[in-house]
């Protein structure tokens, strides 16, 4: 379309154009009252000086934000760390003086941690590859830990193995894969929340078959 374009390169380029038609018809140009090759050249040459400089400040500009950057990292976010952290030595994170640095005072805990779940129950997925663990809800509890034990001693359910963390739920049941024939897998529960953790469950077990 025969329309100036909203591209400066672009623009120029068109101005650059017509500047080149009006001399291949200067025959027949009007001599007045219409731009000249020389006028519309002037104009083409002056935004082409006015995108280089804008350029330019672009340019400028990118490197002055990597510099700032650069400062940010290197610099002043280790400062406020260092102002902060002898804020916290020097008045404890929940003293009043805190503020005095527009830094947030530790909330006082007001809660416990929340009381240890019943033991769980145990039942072998239908096709033995699973033991879907479940248990019953803790009130205030926020999420669950699932720990576990293997003997290989099928017939022993009273030796409990040492127990290792295996997963963490929130909800009241686990499903866990992957088991092995012939062993006995222990299973206990402990309950969590942010003001802590209860102490283990009693445990359970069963033999995968």
């Amino acid at each position: 379309m025969n329309v100036p374009s909203e591209k400066p390169d672009v623009l120029e380029q068109q101005l650059r154009d017509e500047a080149r038609g009006i001399n291949t018809n200067n025959a027949i140009w009007p001599p007045t009252n219409a731009p000249t090759e020389a006028e519309v050249t002037t104009v083409a040459d002056t935004l082409h000086s006015q995108q280089d400089a804008v350029e330019q400040l672009e340019a400028d500009l990118g490197q002055a934000q990597e510099i700032r950057d650069q400062y940010i990292e290197a610099t002043a976010k280790p400062m406020y760390i260092r102002v902060r952290d002898q804020a916290y030595s020097t008045h404890g994170k929940k003293s009043d003086k805190i503020l005095d640095y527009n830094l947030s005072k530790a909330k006082e805990s007001t809660g416990e941690p929340p009381q240890t779940p019943t033991n769980p129950t145990i039942v072998q997925s239908n096709d033995g590859t699973a033991f879907i663990v479940t248990w019953k809800k803790v009130t205030k509890a926020k999420t669950y830990e699932v720990w576990f034990g293997v003997s290989t001693n099928a017939a022993d359910d009273q030796t409990v193995p040492d127990m290792s963390f295996l997963a963490t739920s929130t909800k009241a049941s686990y499903t866990h894969i992957g088991i092995a024939k012939g062993s006995r897998y222990f299973y206990g529960i402990k309950a969590v929340n942010p003001n802590g953790k209860s102490e283990l469950s009693a445990t359970d077990s069963r033999v995968a078959n």
